[in-house]
């Protein structure tokens, strides 16, 4: 009896954490805003692919590695890469006369997950 008692126990503390689980990597889910077709998007982080323009507001995290095209004010954390305590100013680099892209890019790297 006793047996059985502890199975029952173990079962449903298995299904306790598989539902913790489920529900932290809810939380983990980071989600980029995407220009795409001319609209503004929501997508998972996973399905940025080059050629996408970020979207970035205050405190949203750098969903993947980008070039800055425009920006006001941006202040980006990257003490994960750099070690330094505090936020880096980014500017986007100046564009050539005719140009689209910028030939020197200005990086907003994400950061390493931890």
């Amino acid at each position: 009896m006793v047996i059985f008692v502890n199975a029952a126990i173990g079962y449903y503390m298995e299904v306790q954490a598989q539902v913790s689980m489920e529900a932290l990597q809810q939380l983990a889910l980071v989600l980029a805003r995407v220009v795409r077709d001319g609209l503004l998007t929501s997508i998972s982080a996973e399905a940025v692919v080059p050629g996408d323009v970020l979207f970035l507001e205050a405190g949203d995290l750098v969903p993947a590695d980008a070039t800055l095209l425009d920006t006001a004010q941006l202040l980006v954390n990257e003490s994960a890469l750099t070690g330094e305590s505090l936020p880096a100013e980014k500017q986007p680099a100046p564009l050539p006369r005719g140009c689209r892209w910028p030939s020197k890019p200005t990086p907003c790297l994400r950061a390493p997950a931890s």
